[in-house]
């Protein structure tokens, strides 16, 4: 089972266990499930103001506008409630009354009017009303180009609509693009059924044309593992690299002809062109080179089949949808404090220090790999020496 180039999942409804608190936060994009141009579109907060965006590829920091967590609420006798908050800003998403749009819409503020409840899995309704506006429109609402892409409430007869319903997917299903300071090991898997448990594998020997295999999953084999890295030159911009972790090599633009078009693996990064991760809208991505005109995209496939043509949107079974799963590094069974013979644990002016040996890892809540001896955002972490792993708070 391999993966080449081709030539030019189901959503996941809201869940009581995935309200989560601040000292141990599950971050999610809350997807509008929508029509037409409003498919897709993800909650965004930009300085307070609340608008449906695409899919941000990026950095854990880049796309902290579009994550939120969902912490549990004051609640009722009948139902729950829940706080919903914004990673980047900490506001929490509210429900307000716009005088020049004469409607209510969303906004994201610090102290807000209204808890939410989330009925039948995926619609968002607001607990309490601002006096103005119409009665009973209190369920947030997707708007189209017309108004911004902005958020409005709706009444109860509008739960039916794709543009009030809504789908979430975890920060661990996202292609975060790893920086000097955040490191984020993924593995890549395809979405076509011929290819259900096994992952884009590096498990060639040393020469460039090794072709890149599709394998079973492996735990702890890092050739299943892949940093994206953005190429970051001011004419490549959205442009990144895939690096293997074992073999520190990196997925070509180049192509290989051996029958199929097998990508080349680089291992000087310079050289490589760079892709670009397109989103699907549905937690899976197309991967390609370049421009979109005449680009490579990459295509999984199974023994013996040849590669498909290419065609705009493809059906998952034709091998070109892609979903990423972050690594999970840190150990069962976390202990606070850790106790090891000769080994002590602090922090000082945001810093975690570690005395008494050097092989250890740092990875912030989520599991993403944190610089050692480097001052850091305020926060829970999560400190690896052996097979111990213990939390410490940075304050």
């Amino acid at each position: 089972m391999c993966f080449f180039f081709g030539n030019a999942v189901q959503a996941q409804k809201f869940e009581e266990s995935m309200a989560s608190v601040a000292d141990n936060p599950q971050w999610f994009i809350i997807q509008v499930k929508g029509a037409g141009a409003t498919a897709g579109l993800a909650i965004t907060e930009n300085n307070g103001a609340i608008a449906g965006e695409a899919f941000k590829i990026g950095g854990h920091t880049e796309i902290a506008k579009q994550l939120w967590r969902i912490e549990p609420g004051t609640g009722s006798a009948t139902y729950k409630t829940y706080r919903i908050i914004n990673k980047f800003s900490g506001n929490k998403l509210d429900i307000a009354y716009n005088a020049g749009k004469a409607k209510r819409t969303a906004v994201a503020v610090e102290t807000p009017l209204t808890e939410w409840r989330i009925v039948n899995n995926y619609n968002l309704r607001a607990t309490t009303e601002p006096a103005e506006g119409t009665t009973g429109y209190c369920y947030l609402t997707q708007t189209g180009g017309e108004d911004a892409y902005s958020f409005i409430f709706s009444p109860v007869s509008a739960i039916s609509n794709d543009n009030a319903k809504f789908e979430f997917w975890s920060l661990n299903s996202l292609p975060l693009v790893s920086t000097e300071n955040e490191i984020a090991w993924l593995r890549i898997r395809n979405a076509k059924t011929s290819l259900a448990g096994k992952y884009l594998t590096d498990a060639g020997d040393a020469t460039a044309n090794s072709p890149f295999l599709m394998l079973d999953r492996a735990d702890n084999d890092h050739s299943q593992q892949w940093k994206i890295v953005s190429k970051n030159a001011p004419d490549e911009s959205g442009r990144v690299d895939f690096v293997n972790r074992a073999t520190g090599r990196a997925v070509g633009t180049a192509t290989v002809y051996n029958a199929y078009y097998y990508p080349q693996a680089f291992t000087g990064l310079e050289e490589n062109e760079g892709w670009r991760i397109l989103s699907l809208n549905n937690a899976l991505y197309e991967i390609a080179s370049g421009s979109l005109s005449g680009a490579w995209f990459w295509n999984g496939t199974t023994d013996g089949e040849p590669p498909r043509v290419y065609s705009g949107k493809p059906d998952p079974e034709q091998g070109y949808a892609w979903s990423f799963s972050l690594v999970d590094e840190t150990a069962t069974g976390i202990q606070s404090p850790v106790t090891l013979p000769n080994i002590r644990i602090y922090t000082h002016n945001r810093v975690i220090y570690v005395e008494g040996t050097n092989q250890y890892a740092i990875t912030n809540i989520c599991g993403l790999r944190v610089p050692n001896n480097r001052q850091l955002p305020i926060g829970m972490y999560l400190v690896t020496v052996g097979n111990k792993t213990t939390k410490v708070l940075v304050k």
